[in-house]
């Protein structure tokens, strides 16, 4: 059977698709990944959630105040019922 994981990263850059690139790379694709997931995985998992990748939280410098600034966002839904949203 398969077996998921939900794991905390905490990229330095921006790169575009730097998490998903990543983690496919290392076996690890994100669920619902339409790009780096195997179709089935996305098939099997991502259809109705979408691709199952978020941000908690943002920090960076104000450009003109240099202040720090965080952002933080609750999960959805999805996620706080993880893994009961998704059928194995």
């Amino acid at each position: 059977g398969e077996v998921m994981s939900t794991v905390k990263l905490f990229p330095k850059t921006g790169r575009t698709h730097q998490l998903r690139k990543h983690l496919s790379g290392a076996k690890l694709p994100i669920v619902g990944d339409k790009i780096y997931a195997p179709s089935d995985l996305v098939i099997k998992f991502g259809q109705e959630h979408g691709m199952f990748l978020w941000c908690a939280g943002l920090a960076f410098c104000h450009p003109i105040t240099s202040k720090p600034i965080r952002v933080e966002k609750d999960p959805p839904h999805c996620f706080t019922t993880y893994p009961e949203s998704l059928s194995m």
